[in-house]
């Protein structure tokens, strides 16, 4: 009696595996489409609120510090933003590094991203009054992209 071969994979998996192989070809269009977007707007309202949009509210500054502070920005003609009290901001460098428009780089690929920011303080800053993490919310933000890009067909 001839022996039957024996199928090894059924059609419907061999089929699901290659549409996923294909999707995650595209993972790197969706983490530019749709992910980096939502980062830069989360991090525009980390900023305007101080950090509270994303968890904790900064630690405030010191009265001599404010001081200095205001007194900077006039002595190089940079706009007072917040009275000069406003929390992270003197030149607004690192506001704009956080949200990819200047002194920042991001590189996605391979399905992975990379955010890099080039301004020496931004170690020391982040350091201090944390501006790198994501709150739950916007963690679940993110998580529901990833989830609902994969999920479709």
């Amino acid at each position: 009696m001839a022996e039957k071969p024996m199928k090894v994979f059924d059609d419907q998996i061999v089929k699901k595996l290659n549409n996923m192989v294909k999707k995650f070809g595209k993972f790197d269009a969706m983490l530019n489409r749709d992910i980096i977007p939502l980062i830069q707007q989360a991090q525009a309202d980390r900023w305007k609120t101080e950090g509270a949009s994303e968890g904790d509210r900064w630690a405030g500054v010191s009265g001599p510090y404010a001081a200095w502070k205001t007194k900077a920005k006039m002595a190089h003609g940079l706009p007072i933003i917040g009275g000069g009290s406003r929390l992270m901001i003197l030149t607004g460098r690192l506001a704009q590094a956080a949200v990819l428009k200047g002194h920042s780089t991001k590189k996605v690929e391979a399905a992975q991203l990379l955010i890099t920011i080039s301004l020496p303080y931004a170690g020391y800053v982040n350091d201090v009054r944390n501006f790198t993490s994501f709150g739950k919310q916007t963690k679940k933000k993110i998580k529901a992209v990833v989830k609902k890009w994969g999920l479709s067909e």
